[in-house]
């Protein structure tokens, strides 16, 4: 199938969590998307070895890296939130596509460097499915 959309920029994308968590996101990286193959040979099999997709998805992690603010407070210990990205509006758009999912922090870490804006990394575990705006 070709690709009908010019390649784009991340600026523009942004994050926002149900709990109002705010900061200036400068990376944002989904990893670990993922459905695991469950094999199905057995004895009849013949030729090589046969799998089938596993039903259910595990959506994995990510990974933002943000600008620290030291007065503000990270929602580490709070349960699963509804978490939307909304990506960049694409070329002659008017609606930013987005996708909503739950999630919770899973880790967070500081750097503070003497002569660099303070920055910080935090991890969130994905729960259950995400849900896909398409823009426009």
């Amino acid at each position: 199938m070709p690709v009908s959309a010019k390649p784009q920029q991340g600026h523009g994308a942004s994050i926002s969590f149900s709990s109002g968590f705010f900061a200036w996101i400068t990376n944002i990286s989904l990893t670990g998307i993922r459905r695991e193959s469950l094999e199905t040979t057995n004895m009849a099999t013949t030729g090589a070895r046969t799998f089938r997709g596993e039903i259910l998805e595990n959506y994995g992690e990510m990974r933002v890296s943000l600008q620290f603010n030291a007065a503000t407070s990270i929602p580490i210990d709070s349960a699963a939130e509804t978490i939307t990205i909304t990506w960049p509006i694409q070329d002659g758009g008017t609606v930013a596509p987005t996708w909503a999912l739950s999630g919770f922090m899973t880790g967070f870490e500081v750097t503070a460097d003497m002569n660099s804006i303070m920055t910080a990394t935090a991890t969130i575990k994905f729960s259950g499915t995400i849900t896909i705006t398409a823009g426009s």
